[in-house]
């Protein structure tokens, strides 16, 4: 399993419309990535550096654009990084299949 530094590092030196991507998430959003615990932290870490070693047209495009509605892609990251914590939750077995399971079960802390 590879690190997050390893990651990083491979991004930086390996793609170049992703490395400029990845230096304007972390200036735009280094207040959110710091506000969460650790592993969310991470968790959103590695999401990022997914997107940001994807396709390097891909990546040109998104830094060509720039975000008009921060609030709506701030909810956006926040939708995802749950969405993962849960998928994340549902793979290691913590959940059990049961009828009882509500929506709560998901939302430890």
């Amino acid at each position: 399993m590879r690190t997050l530094e390893y990651e990083l590092a491979s991004l930086l030196e390996n793609k170049p419309e992703g490395k400029i991507l990845f230096y304007r998430y972390s200036k735009k959003w280094h207040g959110l990535i710091y506000a969460l615990h650790k592993e969310d932290r991470l968790i959103l870490l590695k999401m990022v550096l997914e997107v940001c070693r994807c396709n390097e047209s891909t990546s040109n495009a998104i830094n060509i654009g720039d975000l008009q509605s921060p609030i709506d892609y701030f909810f956006f990251l926040l939708s995802m990084l749950l969405q993962q914590k849960r998928s994340d939750m549902l793979n290691a077995g913590e959940i059990k299949k049961s009828k009882d399971v509500t929506l709560l079960d998901f939302m430890r802390e």
